[in-house]
């Protein structure tokens, strides 16, 4: 029998035979309360616990979870760059509400490279919500974490770690997320759209804690567009962290019992790795109670500019206590009152007024460091014949924000975060009237509830969501979106539901 000419497969060639054949062989499976660990963890027969298909999840797998009350699980396993094990919230209300049998965490990656885990509520955890160790390329996103014993999300010796659009709150010890230890010289941390609040002490914290091994210096991390506020201690608390960008972060109302700075670099004592050499551009920072911006240990070389400061005196907007630090005296807007510059900032609302100080000051680039091209929200840099200070750009259009040269306005909900309800207010120009449709969408896009359909709205009209559903049932914590529809355009708030 002739089969041809033989061939033989050189060394990329069969790295890619083998990457094919793994990804051809990835399985998606399904977890429901309804299942059983003795199925197939196939969609007519999947299994009951997490842990059953974190024995089982190979590199390329998905593992979809359906609404329900669970369990946690421990995953050793490795997923590969380009074929990830992802584990998935297949509904809004995916609850994992108990500790893993092996550690004191509702979810911990231990080990396990390439991991993804999205989409879940995490409640009450002994230690950690969702923790990761000694693992390389683990995306954390789009989870609601509650009431953690220690902190909501916490990783050590995790290079390319990717925490994205999460919601930490109340952990009971320490930090909403916490980013710590290195064994690697270039980190890259991202850290993005997280929400941390009402936790005991910072709302996030990187450390690279020379004591625990490795270089003792976290790099390379981007820190952007976060919401912290209303924690403890220190809003951002930044150890040993250097060559880094924080940027376009929303930062308020900390320090409510002890702390140093809204945004603070220091070094972890006798360890000799001050937070140097950082970027800290177009961060919006309104602290009562302590400084906003605070350099100290040692950390020298960071670069300050285009920021929106409000403190209680202008000394403690930016206190740099240790010198040689770079701070750009025109760009950085260094205010005591609130008065005229925020929307809302009583709800938390810090966009800014038409007439607010800084609109079209800021500068594209200082000593270097360029200056991001879009803001908080997403909306392009600049709108104006400038850009503008702080972490929002003003624009009428934006991808989070109101509809171009619309008469009508939606404000910010209020309460917020809320637990039993919120109001919506609907502003309407004096002697104006216009058609409107208001809905509430949850992060992955889907319409929770139709609060105004098609309505002549004349004046002012405040709207409470009570936290359901169309079909009257309990939407879980997370986050939404309002979202305000008028023939002239699209409004959206994003709102933070917490039971």
């Amino acid at each position: 029998m002739h089969f041809g000419p033989s061939r033989a497969i050189g060394p990329l060639g069969l790295i890619a035979f083998v990457l094919l054949v793994s990804v051809s062989n990835a399985a998606t499976y399904y977890v429901a309360t309804t299942g059983n660990d003795s199925h197939s963890g196939s969609a007519s027969t999947p299994w009951r616990t997490l842990q059953k298909a974190a024995n089982a999840a190979k590199a390329g797998d998905v593992v979809l979870v359906a609404n329900g009350t669970y369990v946690g699980f421990q995953i050793t396993a490795d997923g590969t760059s380009t074929a990830p094990i992802v584990f998935r919230a297949n509904g809004g209300n995916v609850i994992i509400n108990a500790r893993n049998a092996t550690t004191p965490d509702n979810i911990n990656i231990e080990g396990g490279n390439y991991v993804t885990v999205e989409g879940f509520i995490v409640n009450d955890a002994p230690r950690v919500g969702i923790r990761a160790v000694t693992a390389t390329g683990v995306v954390i996103r789009d989870n609601v974490i509650s009431r953690s014993g220690l902190d909501g999300i916490l990783t050590g010796y995790t290079p390319q770690v990717q925490i994205i659009d999460n919601v930490a709150s109340g952990s009971l010890q320490e930090h909403g997320i916490y980013v710590s230890n290195s064994s690697a010289a270039n980190d890259n941390p991202v850290v993005r759209g997280n929400e941390c609040f009402d936790n005991n002490q910072n709302g996030m914290q990187f450390n690279g804690d020379c004591y625990a091994g490795g270089d003792g210096v976290i790099s390379g991390a981007v820190i952007e567009g976060n919401t912290i506020y209303h924690n403890n201690w220190k809003g951002f608390s930044l150890i040993s962290l250097q060559n880094s960008t924080i940027c376009n972060n929303l930062v308020y109302e900390n320090g409510l019992s002890a702390g140093a700075g809204g945004i603070h670099f220091a070094d972890q004592p006798g360890c000799s790795k001050p937070s140097s050499n950082n970027a800290v551009v177009n961060n919006t920072v309104h602290e009562p109670r302590i400084a906003c911006i605070r350099m100290s240990n040692g950390s020298t070389g960071n670069t300050i500019f285009n920021n929106l400061l409000v403190g209680r005196s202008l000394a403690y907007t930016i206190a740099d206590e240790v010198g040689g630090n770079y701070i750009d005296v025109a760009s950085n807007l260094k205010l005591t009152s609130v008065a005229g510059l925020f929307a809302s900032s009583g709800g938390g609302d810090y966009r800014l007024q038409p007439t607010s100080p800084g609109i079209d000051d800021a500068v594209l680039a200082y000593r270097g460091v360029t200056a991001p091209t879009t803001d908080h929200e997403g909306t392009p840099r600049p709108q104006g014949p400038e850009s503008d200070i702080g972490a929002f750009e003003h624009a009428p259009a934006t991808a989070v924000g109101d509809a171009p040269h619309a008469r009508v306005t939606l404000e910010q909900n209020a309460p917020n975060p809320f637990g039993a309800s919120t109001r919506i207010a609907v502003r309407v120009p004096s002697g104006g009237e216009a058609r409107v449709v208001l809905d509430v969408f949850d992060v992955r896009g889907r319409r929770v509830r139709n609060l105004l359909q098609d309505r002549v709205v004349s004046g002012s009209l405040d709207v409470v969501w009570d936290g359901h559903d169309d079909q009257g049932r309990s939407a879980p914590s997370g986050v939404y979106f309002c979202r305000l529809t008028t023939p002239e355009g699209v409004m959206t708030r994003r709102m933070t539901l917490v039971r």
